[in-house]
């Protein structure tokens, strides 16, 4: 009963991993092009006026 046990959760904690892991790296994802947007907005908005 034990070893079912210790079985069951090690299944749950590597699917509750997998999951964690990929909701990061979306995060991580969203972080880097919000990061490259507001770098790049100030220069699309001076080129905006000039034109």
């Amino acid at each position: 009963m034990v070893r079912v046990s210790v079985a069951l959760a090690l299944l749950v904690l590597s699917v509750l991993v997998d999951f964690t892991s990929r909701i990061l790296s979306v995060a991580a994802d969203g972080v880097l092009v919000m990061t490259g947007i507001a770098l790049l907005l100030p220069i699309l908005i001076k080129g905006a006026k000039t034109k």
